[in-house]
């Protein structure tokens, strides 16, 4: 797989602003889709501990004096980031390009790349927001939608479900001549713990697909024709983490109805806002 994205092609001035707000119109009728955010922390670093052995010493020239003996304690190995084949260059200009995208402040850092059907695309954290970026869809180098607030240092559980989004397909929005023939898609993404090692998402038409599990985050997609817009919804997305052995971990639903606190400070951190940590389970720190 190439690393390198399709050219940006160049737009009029101020293209980019109408093409972001006639895209947000044509979906503003439409209810989006629940988002949990959940809060999660970055991991903390193993120590080295050193023990010194004992040197016994006795008396009389004959006697050996053994060296000193000096053990040291294995540290856990830093977890290795999948870089997707990407130079470090191209990856802070994927970061950069989101986070400004959105106005997005603190340090971004990005935990996915793909290349699908719908086009390539990044999903991006900060220590309190995450965005799903389009790179190069309808001519727009780093393409969004709204972010969503998030605690990254904490985990409502085992995972989170932090992005649950969709784009209409090319052909739906006439107006924008640079979407034609452009794929639709859903997407939903969030962070795991070490537990996960599965995640499916069902779309509200029943079609199930197996989420991508990297850097401790999943990213599920499905990609639609380009004359696909949301329709009727028959049946709740639904998103399911699996541990190693196959046993259900929690769901989707599960998660929206449960409140987490943060242990440290006992703010709610997942849930309904405004209520006791007492009412709520404490929340995992993440990574």
């Amino acid at each position: 797989m190439t690393s390198m994205l399709p050219p940006t092609r160049d737009l009029p001035p101020g293209r980019h602003t109408q093409i972001r707000a006639e895209l947000e119109r044509a979906v503003s009728g439409r209810r989006r889709l629940s988002q949990l955010t959940v809060p999660i922390l970055a991991a903390a670093a193993a120590v080295a501990v050193v023990a010194a052995g004992v040197v016994l010493l006795r008396p009389g020239p004959t006697e050996h004096v053994p060296a000193v003996h000096i053990t040291t304690s294995p540290t856990s190995a830093p977890a290795v980031r999948d870089t997707f084949g990407l130079t470090p260059e191209r990856i802070e200009a994927i970061e950069q390009g989101c986070a400004t995208a959105e106005n997005m402040s603190g340090k971004p850092t990005m935990y996915q790349f793909g290349r699908e059907d719908a086009g390539p695309w990044a999903l991006v954290y900060t220590d309190r927001a995450v965005v799903s970026c389009d790179l190069g869809r309808g001519g727009v180098e780093y393409y969004t939608f709204r972010p969503s607030e998030v605690f990254i240092n904490w985990l409502p559980g085992h995972f989170s479900v932090d992005v649950v989004s969709s784009a209409l397909g090319g052909d739906v929005t006439s107006s924008i001549p640079e979407l034609a023939g452009a794929p639709g898609y859903r997407v939903v993404a969030g962070r795991v713990d070490s537990s996960v090692a599965r995640i499916t998402y069902r779309a509200e038409e029943g079609r199930t697909v197996e989420a991508k599990i990297v850097n401790g985050t999943y990213v599920a997609r499905i990609a639609y024709p380009s004359n696909w817009g949301p329709g009727a919804q028959n049946v709740p997305m639904e998103v399911r983490a699996y541990d190693a052995a196959g046993n259900l971990l929690g769901t989707n639903a599960e998660l929206a109805g449960t409140c987490y606190y943060a242990p440290d400070t006992k703010d709610v951190v997942h849930g309904e806002q405004g209520v006791s940590a007492d009412r709520c389970k404490p929340a995992t720190p993440w990574r």
